[in-house]
């Protein structure tokens, strides 16, 4: 409801409100602050509110919870909205701003429309609340209504904007419900889910758009299908019919609107569906009873009466003549109440049934006069002559709707047949009448609702049944005149994008598929109003057939009779309308046979008329039969669960006999249809290869695209996996027929050709096989048939090139095909029995004897090419056949599109069935080890897509079922696939070394070996036996002799040992815990026996359990191994076992509440938490134990344990509370890796509390005095923070960070968070930051900055301003450590060395970071995030404001471009030429201002003043424009408004503006200078220095592109020197008189104060380039610089510097004087000493506004700037010496030759004058 200013606010509200409904129990205090934000009464005891626009956002969220919880609180919300309701005649509206937003209606509407549907939707989920309601919102209606009836009452701007458009808003809920299960408030403000976007797994599952083929199935036709039929014309094949709709879509469907927008954007919009979907229930369920009918009935009376409607009417015209039509949607109110009103009343009776014959009657005599006066005020309006205004007002357009409204209703009340026949008469003449072109369009709301009319009366009175059918059977076959005119439009339209479709063969291959438009029937998303009037025409002529079988059985037969006859006639006829009959007649067979499917012999007689028809002669109307026959399978399929014709005839045979003989006839015509189908597709794929030209040959060819486009349809619609099976079969069958005749006739040839020029006709059908196959699972195990016949498609798409993306020759579309049935495409393995070899070698698609050995040997080099150049296979490729490296080619693209595409991750486990296939494994030309190879690239595919997946527990769960697999794979009985797996197991291992320490894969891992450690006690003489793993879903086989076994248990547990031992070097603490779990959990299971997986682990565990930690946390290159420490290991176990045997004992206990109701875990917590307040040690241990045992056999997490678990440990705080929580964790970390997320983010927020009580490393340290401060007690004690709890936590962290670092972003996250809110950005000073400085605190907080450093240099932060701003607060908490005085360390020597050991490893992490350390480095990260911004600050726009954006920057990208334009031409008078055409094309738009003066609005481009500037390279200009002087704030309305109006043009403040246009070169420069020139300006004003400066504005607008503001009233001295001839001096006295006149030396002073500005700015930043081009005079003698493109440190000629210091010219010191010892020189001179001396004492200032710039990468900085820059402020030099240092500046530069030499230059150069 939000205009855009609210979005957020409104947003957020209803967010909290679905936060809050689903909360159980739901918080009434959290709901009671929701409704505090609602209106509330302005006084006590009444119901009068005020009502702003935020108020309102909060009324919405309050309802959205009422309705999402359940109506939760009904007995206090109900109320309230009801109260609400009660004020709403009489409600303060406020409005914030202005209504400026043009496609809203106004705010009162809006709201008043949401409360009513809130409380109708109440009424809806509760009917024992339905009478209050209801009769609530009846009192509303009336009072409104009587208020409107009284418009004198009121005053204009109340009635208006306020009361009127509440009565709107009422009318247009009042008694509308849900169809569905949802609210319509939830619809018009649906939760917004955020979109989680994750880049790696985009490519996961291929999104295909190949699926370009045109639906058969209309919307009309699609409601004669079941409710469950979901594909209809307005879906994209490319869902398939089995692809759900979401929750909008169907809204938006069901309705024709969205109803989130066009509800508050369209007047008289109100819920009511569109059409009926599939079934839909359509019957409101919010019924009223007679009495409230007649009270809405008197209402609507009253308020329809004419006097009423005037006066309305007067009253709004007086308001937009006040106001303007900008302001108000409502022009007039008439109309759009008439409307309002009769679709209220036909909402309300069209359901209503036993009501009073009186009521009736006079509904009757009410509708009739409102409908006969609407179509007389039709009649006398045009559609041209329409009132029209915002918000979709048409005022002609909402006479037709009402008048629509009004055919429902008649309809509705027809009680006899007699009133009914009158009223299908009056119906039918309105059909025929004759319109204009746009009046027919306007009118075709009301023509449809005659169509539907029609339809209904025949339903309702079946006797008429006959008359509906023959007007609308004329309607459409003998055209009436509307139809004709529509589709005379139709035709020119379809002509403009006719269809072009073209398949041909030979060398030239040429593929050009457009199937989205056919002849005579065309699909698009909205269907055109020819297609919807006829199509509406046709599906009620169908319900009328319907209806008419009750009087009449053999009505259907005699109306296909007449329509054969109609459609002979027509096609034998040269009638110009012959085309539009047919295609009517066509069209209405198909929705006949659809609808009256249960007919006898409906569907034998239309398929008969079809075919009769189909091709006789050929002609474009064939492909619309095809389609009709095609719908006609489709609905054979769906009302029948007898297979259509697909399986083979025994199966046919013997499945038919369960059938009705209409049955069995039914399945014979579905069979020929398709046997039709069949024949048509062979027989025009044949005519591509045959040089035979006759008609008999070419019969089928024009509708092969169709016969393509209707078995796509039946791929996508067909239902039931048997019959997707068998239809599969026969669409391979014909893929492959198709292959074999074009190989044929590639044989056949006389000059040899290549099999892929005869391929077009096999690629069409490659998007119907995706189409199916998307729909099927993945096939496994397929039969024989079914498995040659995939064999056969991949080695003709190999052939072929389909398979290649790279491939030119083909359609995208088909690649992508390709890809969606790699997914679910079956093994390429060889059949049982059958030899690889000889299965190739007579395999019809691989024969080729045509084949060079240079193209074999192309092949062979693209396969090797594709293996990455294996040395081992590259021999064996080498000898391969063509036929064998099409398998092996086919082998490869399968796979390797298969593990890319497919959402299934496991999809690469299918190489190692090709590599345990026998027929492979025996095969003698090396395949197995091409495979192998192949297998290779499959698996590295599959690793990089694992590795750009997030980092997501859901991918770990995936890698360590992966892990699983090749484990089991490991142990395999061949040995070639055991060395497989070990090789793809390492792999998966260095890509992701988490998998070391996962307890999945190690207790797997411990598992096999105690498997393969038991199978040795088996007999030697047993067969090989399969063996469950636990805890998978995979079976070890193993061998049937010991020996083998044996070998196989060494080489596994000589592996395992491997990985175990770098598990626990990686991750010590985490690998350990994981071992004592398994041993916890074994000894509850099987006891301690044996195991000798387990004793395999321990070793390892144990070997290295002494390791020192803290050197290894962050480098794992670096450990010692010191004597193992088993101690720890065993008396760690004990302790997990002994409490888990107390909790299980006590479980069994408290199996149910104890006394007073409490649980164990309420006992258990209470206990914990008493000991942890009295801190007793050992008290304590065993309470967390027990809380962790009990938190672990949980079923479920309970949060109030794991909140004790890692809360209360900050109580105590102490180091051994923190040993144990440590200890618990640990366990529970091991135990229940389900729980981890949930456990870091409270272990997270416990360290949170550490920080805020100031505990630890963050505790408040102790001011010391001065030990030179005198004291009788001697100095305190230097008493360090409790840092070991700290030091045993950090240390903790370190070791969990590396064991997720790899695996769970989720949880790095919250890593991040915490350090975030760990390290402060406080560096020294007086004020602590966050963490305590004291030596002793140097550990755990170097040790957490290691953990951000490790976080920072790892690719698991997402932003670059994430790591900038992680990257800040690490440094600043380092530096800030070494900010205070030195202090001796209070650690033990092991301590710190330790502490010692982690700060060197800071050390090297900085070492790595120094890229990021260099000046300028890190604020160049911030440029794409910048970019960001500016781009959704962009897109946001909307409305008035983009259109002033783009008007704006379109005029101004114009005038730029124009000096583009000039570059070309050659300077002078051809430059100036191009630049005056150049800038007469442009026109201005009304409301643009100039960049450099953003506070006046363009009036006038003077369209002559374009003149080219002195530049060679570039080519600036300088135009002139007629501005007016407003401001922003009114430049901004006038932007908003798009025009300046009269009363805002004022004369006295325009003025005529230049301005130069510079592209191509960076004016920052100039930008920096004259903000420096703007400071000078100031400082001279404040110490009271009568200087001139004029710091002119100059705007960058985009890289290498700025707009400078021209200093008016000026010449340069370039211009006086082309005009006069003369020098400067020369031009001062030919202006202003001899030296002794007064006007002289007016000029003369102020180009002294001029000069004596700029001289010293020009000395102090190195201006260069002084030429005279740069140099003005204005119109009183003030000297100007303009032009700063080279200063500092930059100068022309390649930074040669040759100018002097100040320019002073000869002709400057004639016009002071002549001579240094002049009077005016002197005054110049000490004045230079003045300005020279007052800056000085801001060089810093200065110093610091150029230093800001430096990392532009500016050239006027070259390394020394800024010293350079501070020694010419002479900072070591007293102020006389300063002034002797300026004056010896201002004589050497005074007449200095090189000022002069490059005067001369730029003459010779440029043609500057001097």
């Amino acid at each position: 409801m939000s205009d855009g200013s609210n979005v957020s606010f409104s947003t957020t509200l209803q967010y909290l409100a679905r936060s809050l409904a689903k909360i159980t129990p739901p918080p009434w205090q959290r709901v009671e602050q929701l409704m505090k934000m609602c209106p509330q009464p302005v006084s006590m005891g009444t119901n009068i509110c005020r009502l702003d626009v935020r108020r309102q956002e909060a009324v919405i969220a309050l309802g959205i919870y009422f309705l999402e919880s359940d109506l939760q609180f009904k007995d206090k919300i109900l109320p309230y909205l009801l109260s609400l309701l009660a004020g709403l005649p009489n409600a303060l509206w406020v409005e914030q701003t202005v209504h400026t937003t043009n496609d809203r209606l106004p705010m009162s509407e809006q709201f008043s429309f949401c409360l009513m549907t809130l409380l109708s939707d109440v009424a809806w989920k509760d009917p024992s609340l339905k009478d209050q309601i209801v009769s609530s919102q009846l009192v509303v209606f009336q009072l409104l209504a009587k208020m409107c009836q009284q418009p004198a009452d009121l005053q204009q701007v109340n009635l208006c904007k306020y009361v009127m458009p509440s009565f709107l808003g009422v009318v247009r809920a009042l008694g509308r419900s849900s169809y569905d299960n949802k609210p319509l408030l939830i619809q018009m403000f649906p939760e917004t889910k955020p979109s989680h976007f994750t880049p790696h797994e985009q490519n996961d599952v291929l999104h295909s758009t190949f699926s370009t083929f045109r639906p058969i199935i209309s919307e009309a036709m699609a409601r004669h299908f079941p409710k469950d039929f979901q594909y209809s014309g307005s879906v994209n094949l490319s869902q398939s019919a089995d692809s759900k709709h979401t929750e909008h879509e169907i809204q938006c469907k069901r309705y024709g609107f969205d109803p989130c927008t066009h509800l508050f954007t369209c007047v008289g919009s109100m819920f009511r569906p569109a059409v009926v979907i599939h079934g839909a229930e359509t019957k409101s369920k919010l019924t009223l009873s007679i009495a409230q009918l007649q009270a809405v009935l008197s209402v609507a009376k009253k308020m329809i009466c004419k006097d009423t409607c005037k006066q309305l009417d007067d009253i709004a015209a007086q308001f937009v003549s006040q106001y303007g039509p900008r302001a108000f949607p409502y022009q007039s109110f008439s109309e759009v109440l008439h409307l309002c009103i009769v679709a209220l009343l036909r909402h309300l009776l069209q359901h209503q049934e036993a009501l009073p014959e009186s009521f009736t009657t006079d509904i009757q005599s009410f509708v009739k006069d409102l409908f006969t006066s609407g179509q007389t005020e039709l009649q006398d309006q045009t559609f041209e002559s329409a009132t029209k205004s915002v918000c979709n007002f048409n005022s002609f357009d909402l006479l037709v709707q009402c008048n629509a409204a009004c055919v429902d209703l008649l309809v509705w009340a027809a009680s006899d047949e007699v009133g009914a026949d009158s009223l299908i008469g009056r119906l039918t003449e309105k059909l025929n009448a004759v319109a204009s072109g746009k009046q027919l369009i306007a009118h075709m709301p009301l023509l449809m609702c005659c169509l539907e009319g029609l339809g209904t009366l025949a339903e309702k009175f079946p006797m008429l049944s006959h008359a509906t059918t023959s007007a609308l059977r004329d309607f459409l076959l003998n055209p009436s005149k509307v139809l004709v005119r529509l589709f005379k439009q139709y035709s020119v339209s379809l002509k403009s994008t006719s269809p072009h479709i073209q398949v041909s063969g030979g060398s030239g291959v040429k593929v050009e598929l457009n199937m989205t438009e056919m002849d005579g029937y065309r699909h698009t998303k909205s269907q055109n109003n020819f297609e919807r009037l006829r199509d509406a025409a046709i599906y009620n002529l169908c319900r009328s057939l319907k209806a008419g079988l009750e009087d009449d059985p053999n009505c259907v037969q005699a109306f296909l009779a007449a329509v054969s006859n109609t459609l002979y006639l027509a096609v034998n006829s040269d009638n110009r309308e012959s085309n539009l009959i047919s295609n009517n007649a066509i069209l209405t067979l198909g929705h006949v046979a659809v609808a009256h499917r249960d007919t006898p012999r409906a569907m034998e007689s239309i398929q008969q008329i079809l075919q009769q028809r189909f091709c006789q002669p050929p002609s474009q109307l064939d492909n619309l039969i095809v389609d009709m026959l095609g719908s006609m399978v489709l609905t054979g399929h769906y009302f029948n669960s007898f297979e259509i014709g697909f399986r083979r005839p025994s199966v046919v045979d013997d499945t038919a006999r369960r059938f009705s003989r209409s049955q069995r006839r039914e399945s014979a015509v579905y069979q020929d249809v398709m046997g039709m189908f069949i024949q048509i597709s062979v027989e025009a794929g044949s005519v591509t290869y045959s040089s035979e030209e006759s008609d008999k040959i070419q019969r089928f060819r024009h509708c092969s695209l169709a016969v393509i486009n209707v078995l796509a349809n039946i791929a996508a619609c067909l239902q039931g996996e048997a019959e997707q099976q068998e239809f599969l079969i026969k669409l391979l069958e014909l893929f492959v027929q198709l292959g074999l005749e074009g190989k044929r006739a590639s044989e056949k040839a006389p000059t040899a050709a290549k099999a892929s020029s005869s391929a077009g006709n096999l690629g069409i059908l490659i998007p119907v096989l995706a189409t199916l196959l998307r729909r099927l699972p993945l096939i496994q195990d397929p039969k024989q048939r079914l498995s040659k016949l995939f064999r056969d498609f991949w080695l003709y798409c190999v052939v072929m090139g389909f398979a290649a993306e790279e491939s030119a020759l083909w359609p995208s579309e088909w690649y992508e095909g390709v890809c969606e049935i790699a997914i679910k495409s079956p093994l390429l393995t060889s059949s049982e029995g059958e030899h690889l070899g000889s299965e190739l070698q007579y395999n019809s698609a691989l024969r080729n004897d045509s084949m060079s050995y240079a193209e074999l040997n192309e092949i062979r080099q693209t396969i090797i090419g594709h293996l990455e150049n294996p040395a081992e296979v590259i021999p064996l490729i080498n000898k391969l056949s063509f036929a064998q490296c099409c398998y092996l080619l086919s082998v490869y693209r399968l796979e390797t599109l298969r593990v890319t595409h497919s959402g299934d991750d496991c999809t690469f486990r299918g190489m190692f069935e090709y590599l345990e296939d026998k027929a492979i494994w025996k095969d003698k030309a090396g395949m197995w080890q091409c495979l192998l190879a192949v297998s290779d690239q499959v698996f590295k595919i599959f690793i990089d897509k694992m590795a750009k997946m997030e980092k997501t527990s859901v991918r770990e769960q995936r890698l360590q079922i992966h892990a699983q697999f090749l484990l089991m794979k490991f142990n395999h009985v061949m040995k070639q696939i055991r060395k497989v797996a070990d090789k793809f197991l390492s792999k998966l291992v260095d890509k992701f070394p988490f998998l070391l320490w996962n307890g999945t894969v190690l207790y797997t891992m411990v598992d096999i070996l105690q498997l393969l450690s038991k199978s040795l006690d088996r007999s030697n003489t047993q067969e090989a036996v399969e063996l469950d793993v636990p805890n998978s879903p995979y079976k070890l086989i193993v061998m049937d002799t010991r020996e083998a076994r044996e070998t196989i248990l060494q080489d596994f547990s000589a592996r395992c040992g491997g990985i175990f031992q770098e598990a626990v070097k990686w991750a010590p603490s985490i690998t350990r815990s994981l071992l004592q779990q398994y041993l916890i959990t074994l000894e509850n299971s099987d006891g301690l026996s044996q195991h000798s997986g387990l004793e395999l682990a321990t070793e390892s565990a144990l070997q290295f359990a002494g390791s020192n930690v803290s050197s290894s946390t962050f480098a794992p290159d670096k450990r010692i191994n010191t004597k193992a420490d088993s101690s720890n290991f065993v008396s760690t176990m004990s302790l997990r076992s002994r409490f888990a045997g107390e909790v299980a004992g006590m479980k069994a206990i408290y199996s149910e509440a104890g006394p007073g109701g409490l649980t164990l875990a309420m006992v258990l917590d209470n206990q914990l938490k008493k000991v942890s307040a009295k801190g007793l040690e050992e008290g304590f241990t065993n309470s967390m134990f027990r809380v962790c045992s009990l938190l672990i056999s949980t079923n479920e997490l309970d949060r109030v344990l794991l909140h004790s678990l890692c809360w209360e440990p900050v109580k105590v705080f102490t180091a051994h509370a923190l040993e144990t929580a440590v200890a618990c964790w640990d366990w529970l970390l091991a135990a229940r890796p389900d729980f981890e997320l949930q456990f870091l983010r409270e272990m997270a927020a416990a360290w949170q509390l550490t920080i805020d009580q100031k505990l630890g490393i963050f505790s408040v340290e102790e001011e010391l005095p001065s030990p030179l401060a005198c004291t009788s007690t001697g100095p305190p004690p230097n008493k360090p923070p409790n840092v070991a709890p700290h030091q045993i936590w950090t240390h903790f962290l370190v070791l969990h960070y590396e064991s997720i670092r790899y695996s769970n972003i989720d949880e790095i996250e919250i890593y991040a968070r915490l350090l975030t809110k760990s390290l402060s950005l406080t560096i020294g000073g007086c004020k602590q930051g966050i963490m305590s400085r004291h030596v002793a605190t140097l550990g755990p907080r170097f040790r957490l900055l290691n953990l951000g450093m490790c976080l920072l240099q790892g690719d698991t932060l997402l932003t670059s301003i994430s790591k900038n701003a992680l990257r800040e607060r690490i440094y600043a908490t380092a530096f800030d450590y070494f900010s205070v005085p030195p202090m001796c360390p209070t650690q033990s020597s092991s301590e710190l060395r330790d502490d010692i050991l982690v700060l060197f490893k800071f050390w090297s992490y900085m070492q790595a970071e120094r890229k990021h350390l260099r000046a300028g480095a890190v604020p160049g990260e911030f440029a794409d995030q910048l970019e960001l911004i500016i781009n959704t600050i962009l897109n946001n726009l909307s409305g008035p404001a983009k259109a002033f954006y783009e008007r704006e920057f379109e005029f101004f990208g114009k005038i730029t471009a124009i000096s583009g334009e000039i570059r070309p031409f050659p300077k002078g008078q051809e430059r100036k030429d191009a630049c005056l055409k150049a800038l007469a094309r442009i026109e201005l738009q009304s409301g643009c201002y100039l960049p450099s003066n953003p506070e006046a609005v363009v009036l006038e481009i003077d369209q002559k003043s374009g003149t080219p500037m002195q530049s060679a390279a570039k080519a600036p200009f300088l135009a002139k424009f007629t501005v007016q002087q407003c401001g922003v704030q009114e430049l901004e309305e006038i932007g908003m408004e798009g025009e300046i109006t009269e009363d805002k043009k004022n004369a006295q403040q325009t003025q005529v503006q230049a301005v130069i246009f510079k592209v191509g070169d960076d004016v920052r420069q100039d930008m920096l200078a004259l903000q420096v020139i703007g400071l000078f300006k100031n400082i001279f004003k404040q110490v009271g220095l009568d200087l001139y400066l004029v710091p002119y504005k100059v705007v960058a607008t985009s890289p290498g592109c700025g707009v400078i503001q021209c200093v008016p009233d000026c010449k340069s001295r370039d211009q006086l020197g082309r005009q006069t001839d003369i020098g400067m001096y020369e031009y001062f006295r030919t202006k202003y008189g001899d030296e002794k006149t007064p006007a002289f030396q007016k000029a003369r002073k102020n180009f002294v104060q001029s000069m004596v500005a700029y001289s010293i700015i020009g000395f102090l930043l190195q201006i260069k380039d002084r030429h005279n081009g740069n140099i003005m005079l204005d119109s009183v003698g003030h000297i100007i610089h303009i032009d700063f493109g080279f200063m500092f440190e930059s100068s022309p000629g390649g930074n040669l510097g040759w100018e002097a210091d100040i320019k002073l010219t000869e002709e400057m010191l004639m016009i002071m004087g002549g001579k240094i010892e002049s009077a005016p020189f002197k005054w110049f001179m000490e004045l230079c000493v003045q300005a020279y001396l007052a800056v000085r004492p801001y060089q810093e200032e200065i110093v610091s506004l150029v230093a800001l710039m430096l990392d532009t990468g500016l050239p006027c900085f070259r390394g020394q700037t800024i010293k350079l820059l501070r020694s010419r402020f002479s900072p070591n030099l007293s102020d006389r010496e300063a002034a002797n240092y300026i004056l010896k500046v201002v004589k050497d530069s005074t007449g200095n030759v090189r000022t002069r030499t490059y005067d001369m230059i730029q003459y010779y150069q440029n043609q500057i004058p001097y």
